[in-house]
């Protein structure tokens, strides 16, 4: 089945919130595809400190494997603002392909293409993703390398950039432990120094859960502490995944 937890190399992640690769919020990609397997993921984050200070932004998504190599997706981001009431912020429709001749190689490859329908006057946007995957034993390295632009009425034109990082060491085959990272690395029109985005890491850790109506469920908590120009000094995040 394929699993959704990481995103390797110079990466790039969305957000639920104001600013596009600043803060955390989807799931790390992996590479894996399985056909006729689905997967339903909820993934929830509350905010510390800073501006955004008790808001909190949440993913709800369910996908399918088509092929051998291609798994469609789709999701709904919620999110509220501090002192805001909750919202249905977008719907994201997203196509995953697997390369599947990486497979034997020591990183494996695949990549993904995605519209998002921005409500409440938020533009569409469009990403495009490279992702990555390396097994070494019982430890995993995931990233992602990805680009998004908005379109349509009130769109910025530019190309937005950013990365998202996973690393996850086994220590069994219930518990992994690691660490998982989210930041922005500019745009097309200016590549900004490093230091002036904002970056969130932190440890996490993932445990195997009783399979659940017949198949198999997981979770990952984990605390992201904010550096650069975060909205945020933390980030809580909390993932639940069921695979069928």
């Amino acid at each position: 089945m394929y699993q959704q937890f990481a995103r390797l190399g110079l990466c790039l992640s969305s957000v639920f919130l104001a600013a596009a690769y600043a803060e955390p919020g989807k799931a790390v990609y992996g590479p894996l595809v399985e056909k006729g397997e689905a997967e339903f993921e909820l993934v929830y984050g509350q905010f510390t400190g800073g501006a955004e200070d008790g808001g909190w932004a949440m993913l709800a998504e369910a996908n399918y494997g088509v092929t051998d190599w291609w798994m469609a997706e789709v999701q709904f981001e919620f999110e509220r603002e501090p002192g805001e009431n909750a919202i249905l912020e977008a719907i994201e429709f997203e196509n995953v392909f697997a390369f599947n001749t990486s497979r034997a190689w020591p990183v494996q490859f695949g990549a993904a293409l995605a519209y998002e329908f921005g409500l409440r006057d938020k533009p569409d946007e469009v990403e495009a993703m490279l992702i990555a995957e390396r097994h070494s034993g019982p430890m995993r390295l995931r990233g992602n390398l990805i680009t998004e632009r908005q379109v349509g009425s009130g769109a910025e034109d530019e190309f937005e950039f950013g990365y998202a990082a996973q690393l996850l060491y086994a220590l069994n085959d219930d518990v992994s432990l690691g660490a998982e990272g989210y930041g922005g690395a500019g745009s097309d029109e200016e590549f900004a120094d490093f230091a002036d985005e904002a970056h969130y890491w932190g440890p996490v850790a993932q445990f195997e859960l009783p399979d659940f109506g017949g198949g198999e469920s997981e979770i990952q908590i984990g605390y992201l502490a904010g550096f650069g120009e975060t909205e945020a000094d933390g980030y809580i995040q909390l993932k639940l995944e069921l695979e069928y």
